[in-house]
């Protein structure tokens, strides 16, 4: 008697790990899944109302670098940072100049002006619309970065000081 409920105990325990396991195999749980259950679709995004597009490209410039840091358009000028320089274009894609920075930039403003204002990853330069470094400023702690720069009041005031 005590053999049989033995076995029937043991009998029971195996079913219930039986059940478990198989439950556990078809479950969707993470890592169990066929699919990424986070995965963007994007179809519905890149579907665009043609009336709602108002630009369109024109034209390519070969701007000969790797990595753009920034634009701006100023005038019928293009502003562009990129790997370690300004450049500036005419609005028929001709390089009107080139000047070596001395770091990588991330981002670029013109003055009314004519003053360029160039963000690096911690400091910011201004150089004159002739390309002239007019001013560096200090490099700011490591976890600084800058992102975008705009010149108002002061920037202006101190170009006219320097002219």
């Amino acid at each position: 008697m005590k053999n049989s409920v033995i076995y029937v105990f043991i009998s029971i325990i195996i079913v219930l790990i039986l059940v478990v396991v198989v439950i556990d195999f078809s479950s969707n749980r993470p890592g169990k899944m066929s699919g990424n259950p986070y995965k963007l679709d994007i179809d519905e995004i890149r579907a665009v109302d043609p009336e709602m597009v108002t630009y369109r490209e024109t034209r390519n410039y070969d701007i000969g670098a790797e990595k753009l840091g920034g634009i701006a358009l100023a005038g019928d000028k293009i502003f562009l940072v990129a790997d370690d320089y300004l450049q500036v274009f005419d609005k028929g894609g001709k390089q009107v100049m080139k000047i070596s920075l001395p770091d990588f930039p991330s981002c670029v403003t013109v003055s009314d002006k004519g003053n360029i204002l160039v963000g690096f990853r911690n400091a910011i330069a201004l150089y004159s619309s002739d390309g002239n470094e007019i001013w560096i400023s200090d490099t700011l702690d490591e976890r600084a970065v800058f992102t975008a720069v705009r010149m108002q009041g002061y920037m202006e005031e101190f170009n006219d000081d320097v002219h």
